[in-house]
């Protein structure tokens, strides 16, 4: 099993801010099936005229509460050197709709993944389709069936220290909003084989990501 407090702060600029704390559990049934979720809490700013779920605002916003609640589980189809592994998400909506803080509907979303180590690195991709529900509250956007590609790169730089970088795009989720783009470097730190800290910064490349997402977490094996 494995326990990730963590947190995001992204900053999007003039459009406002999302201030995130947040848990991830995972934990394995065998050698090829991995179930796991996260839950956390959101602060939330956002001025007047930007755009959420595909709503364009008519008065600053600023609120914080419980965010949305996601379940995943992925099955390792094909393991090995180079294993590919499949799964789903579903996201409970119990992040306060009226607040702005989630859409107020589920959401679903199936994904597929491959790993391939090389000599000095392991190079990783993923692909995903998720099923985006309408929000349940008057002005948003309908959801929309958005498409998602990720890709990177692991390298161990030392007994304690690795460096990843990874590229995301997902087109919008919601009508009226922009497509998610961002690159990410981030690194490991492992002072103990069953703890790690991660630190990493992602810069946004469209109006749908943030400029800027700092994230970190500690990640214990239990």
């Amino acid at each position: 099993a494995c326990l990730e407090p963590g947190g995001h702060y992204a900053d999007y600029g003039d459009a406002g801010k999302d201030t995130t704390v947040q848990a991830i559990l995972a934990f394995n049934l065998g050698d090829r099936v991995e179930l796991g979720g996260s839950f956390g809490y959101l602060d939330r700013e956002r001025s007047e005229d930007q755009t959420l779920f595909g709503e364009r605002l008519g008065a600053d916003v600023s609120n914080n509460g419980f965010s949305d609640v996601n379940v995943y589980g992925k099955f390792v189809f094909k393991p090995g050197k180079r294993p590919w592994a499949a799964g789903f998400l579903v996201k409970f909506p119990t992040a306060d709709e009226n607040e702005l803080l989630g859409s107020g509907a589920a959401d679903y979303e199936l994904f597929v993944g491959n790993r391939r180590p090389s000599t000095h690195l392991v190079w990783m991709w993923n692909a995903a389709v998720r099923f985006n529900g309408d929000p349940d509250f008057s002005g948003a956007g309908s959801g929309q069936t958005s498409a998602a590609l990720g890709g990177g790169l692991y390298m161990k730089l030392s007994y304690s220290w690795s460096f990843m970088a990874e590229a995301s795009y997902e087109t919008r989720r919601y009508d009226g909003d922009d497509a998610y783009f961002s690159i990410m470097p981030s690194f490991d730190f492992r002072p103990t084989e069953n703890i790690a800290l991660r630190l990493g910064t992602a810069f946004g490349l469209t109006d749908g990501a943030p400029d800027i997402d700092y994230s970190f977490g500690f990640v214990f094996h239990l």
